[in-house]
């Protein structure tokens, strides 16, 4: 019985760790979508900036 409350505990330690890693995890791939965002929206005003005096 003790063995089995220790594996249980052990296995909620590494489930904390774990839902931690994730949390941070789904933070970075926030910002690495925002920043991406970011320069797409630049490339693309850039391109149409590009066009615009071409064209002009």
């Amino acid at each position: 019985m003790l063995a089995s409350s220790e594996l249980i505990k052990a296995l909620a330690e590494q489930n904390t760790q774990l839902i931690q890693n994730i949390e941070a995890n789904r933070v970075r791939v926030l910002r690495l979508t925002g920043i991406t965002a970011f320069i797409a929206i630049i490339a693309v005003a850039g391109l149409v900036l590009a066009l615009v005096a071409h064209a002009g």
